[in-house]
């Protein structure tokens, strides 16, 4: 396995205990590694120790690099990067996207854990429910020729539920729901009235196209090229704005991470978020956050 620098203050765990061991590709983008860092968190401030395991995800590009809010969280010290050359005893190992164990590396360090849990924070079909995200039955295998024991799923939404139910054929599942985390302190603003002297609209999210209307009516519905509505649009424009064959003047995009959510959620009136009609969306945290903003969602 390769192991990337993350920082001058990150702790690497060695024939380590612990009792929380977090399996998943640190280099997602978006809500999955928020959720990750979220409940790494808090179970930081609950005095549990936990380990983080990167196993690389085929449905990631091999150039993306390490998600910058897991490498403030093991620079922190809330965490400690597990490697390839480690002995690994944990109470609960907790994997976070069910595909980084559908082939992983062979130079797994020797995992030792009483529970499994796989959670599915994402349906396992890709756009169209023609492309497979993960195979259910080879991930269950894979978990359990790894750490012995064969793993529990907790699907993240009842919409994941609904599409794992029959292929899970008997597998023992979470009764309730794996709720994302978030810290409301973190995200609350306090709001008298509206932003602006005209009502501001936008969204935050990645930049693709199962991610946004494919069709120019819907785009301008939900986002309208009307100077009466200020847009903003945290996590880039290119893929609406190719649908449209342009970007409206009373648009403004910027990069995804270009500022903290936080700070761009607060300065919305309405969250708007309306995606493909191909894709299915598992959760949408970026949704909760608004929300924890208090913002209107839409």
């Amino acid at each position: 396995m390769v192991v990337r620098s993350t920082g001058k203050g990150t702790r690497v765990a060695s024939a380590d205990t612990f009792d929380v061991l977090v399996a998943t590709d640190c280099r997602f983008p978006a809500g999955s590694t928020a959720s990750v860092v979220d409940e790494i968190r808090a179970q930081a401030r609950a005095g549990y120790r936990t380990g983080l395991l990167h196993l690389p995800s085929p449905l990631i590009g091999p150039h993306r690099s390490f998600a910058p809010a897991l490498r403030q969280i093991l620079d922190d010290g809330m965490a400690a990067l597990v490697t390839g050359l480690d002995n690994v005893t944990a109470k609960l190992l907790l994997v976070r996207h069910p595909s980084v164990f559908d082939e992983p590396p062979a130079d797994l360090p020797k995992i030792s854990a009483e529970r499994a849990l796989v959670v599915a924070n994402a349906v396992p079909y890709g756009p169209g429910k023609y492309e497979q995200a993960y195979d259910v039955d080879q991930v269950a295998e894979q978990v359990e020729r790894t750490v012995g024991v064969a793993p529990t799923w907790a699907p993240i939404s009842p919409i994941v539920r609904d599409a794992l139910a029959p292929l899970l054929a008997g597998r023992p599942v979470l009764p309730t729901d794996w709720d994302p985390v978030i810290e409301l302190s973190e995200w609350r603003v306090d709001r008298t009235g509206f932003v602006s002297d005209r009502p501001i609209l936008g969204r935050h999210t990645v930049d693709d196209w199962t991610k946004w209307p494919g069709r120019r009516r819907q785009l301008l519905a939900a986002y309208p090229d009307d100077a009466r509505y200020d847009v903003r649009i945290l996590g880039g424009t290119s893929t609406p704005a190719a649908v449209l064959g342009y970007q409206p003047s009373n648009w403004t995009g910027l990069p995804f991470g270009a500022v903290p959510p936080q700070r761009f959620l607060a300065g919305l009136d309405f969250f708007v978020y309306f995606h493909h009609r191909k894709f299915t969306e598992p959760f949408g945290r970026a949704v909760l956050e608004a929300l924890a903003t208090g913002a209107v969602a839409i």
